[in-house]
């Protein structure tokens, strides 16, 4: 016969007691992730007596950390070892190459490095795991997402009583952002004022909702504070971060919420459904505006190239009566998949040669949020990245759609594909 107290199911991080998100006989809980800005990189000289950060040279402590590289064919807890050299700045962060950061920018000069500071550096308790798992009520469960300040979630719970949003993160207090000072970049470890303050954002300003208002809670990875809107995180109250995720996920929940609130109580199956629904918000954006560009090459003379060409006639057609789901047997799903990537690629890869894959590979997303945007006009400096024009670029990207359909399935005719021959997921960790 058992008789421990804890009563708790869900989801657990490998090595992590207790449970990250589920629930027990009281409380349910779920995070979604928050992106807070908890790391830093600062461009340092190395000198002998140590790093020069600040006004200070700080002596730098090395160790040595050693790992076991596992191979195909090595069997569990065996492979070889490799060792790296660590160089700890006591306070501040850890030198490493850039390449082992993984940032692209490179380092000025060659008697400089990268020092990384992280929050998650420092020691930290999991026994907060076991808090969350134990909670009799919302209110303990906030309490217990207030001491997780090394998880950058949002912590969304609910008991029979009520609902209740909470970020517990801790996220460093930062001196004034300047164009010398964003902590989204490289910065210069000798300016004193690029450095953290030591002080963590205060707790009273940690994004919180019991949904009173609305009388529902949403999040999606997105902005909790809405700092973005306005495309300038430098005029805020304070800094919280600069990259999230799109909001067309949320504002898709938001809506469909919004929605059924009207219609009347909302139950389990319509949550079902909403949990399953695959319409797409960006495909919201993006077609009006080629449609516009479509019908202006009727009569542009600069678009007569995209005139009467029977591929993009069929292109077209597909989008226009396509019902914006992206579900794996529709063709109108791989279609726009196509040339949703296609069109980004187009606005914005001459403008970062570098560091375009890259992000793309990483999170493809983030750009063809940034391409939607500067195609609706969203930030001033769009028409710098919009060369021939908004119309051009739109309908550039569905004549390269077309050419793509045809070298992978050697037409552009409906029936002889579907989302699902093209969407995958890869687990490349």
């Amino acid at each position: 016969e058992s008789h421990g107290r804890y009563d708790v199911a869900g989801f657990a991080f490998v090595g992590a007691p207790g449970i990250a998100m589920g629930h027990n006989r009281n409380v349910v809980w779920s995070p979604t992730s928050n992106f807070g800005d908890v790391m830093d990189i600062w461009e340092v000289a190395i000198t002998p007596e140590g790093a020069a950060v600040g006004d200070a040279v700080i002596p730098i402590h090395e160790r040595e950390e050693v790992f076991i590289v596992r191979g195909a064919e090595d069997p569990v807890g065996s492979g070889t070892e490799v060792t790296m050299n660590v160089q700890d700045v006591p306070g501040y962060g850890v030198i490493m190459p850039p390449a082992e950061v993984g940032s692209p920018i490179p380092i000025a000069t060659g008697i400089k490095e990268a020092m990384v500071g992280w929050t998650g550096f420092s020691q930290r308790p999991a026994r907060y795991f076991l808090e969350l798992n134990d909670a009799a009520n919302v209110d303990e469960f906030e309490s217990a997402v207030l001491r997780m300040g090394e998880m950058s979630y949002n912590f969304v719970g609910a008991d029979a009583t009520g609902i209740r949003y909470q970020v517990g993160l801790e996220v460093p207090q930062r001196d004034h952002i300047s164009p010398t000072r964003e902590p989204w970049r490289l910065m210069d470890g000798s300016d004193p004022k690029a450095l953290w303050t030591g002080e963590m954002i205060p707790r009273e300003k940690l994004a919180r909702s019991t949904g009173a208002e609305r009388g529902f809670i949403a999040t999606a990875n997105t902005d909790p504070y809405g700092f973005t809107t306005d495309g300038d995180v430098t005029n805020d109250d304070f800094y919280w971060g600069a990259f999230y995720a799109p909001g067309w996920r949320l504002g898709r929940i938001e809506s469909e919420l919004t929605r059924l609130i009207a219609a009347g109580p909302v139950n389990l199956d319509h949550m079902m459904r909403l949990q399953n629904d695959t319409h797409s918000n960006l495909a919201d954006d993006i077609m009006p505006m080629l449609s516009t560009a479509w019908a202006a090459a009727a009569s542009d003379p600069a678009l007569a190239m995209f005139r009467d060409d029977p591929d993009l006639m069929a292109v077209m057609e597909i989008l226009d009566t396509w019902d914006r789901r992206m579900t794996r047997e529709s063709t109108g799903a791989l279609v726009f998949n196509a040339y949703a990537h296609l069109l980004t690629e187009t606005v914005l890869k001459d403008d970062l040669p570098l560091l375009y894959d890259i992000v793309m590979d990483l999170h493809s997303v983030y750009l063809i949020k940034v391409a939607t945007m500067a195609l609706q006009g969203s930030f001033s400096s769009a028409d710098h990245i919009l060369q021939g024009g908004s119309n051009t670029i739109l309908l550039t990207a569905l004549s390269q759609t077309a050419a793509f359909l045809i070298q992978r399935y050697d037409s552009v005719r409906p029936a002889d594909y579907k989302y699902g021959d093209l969407h995958q997921v890869s687990f490349n960790g």
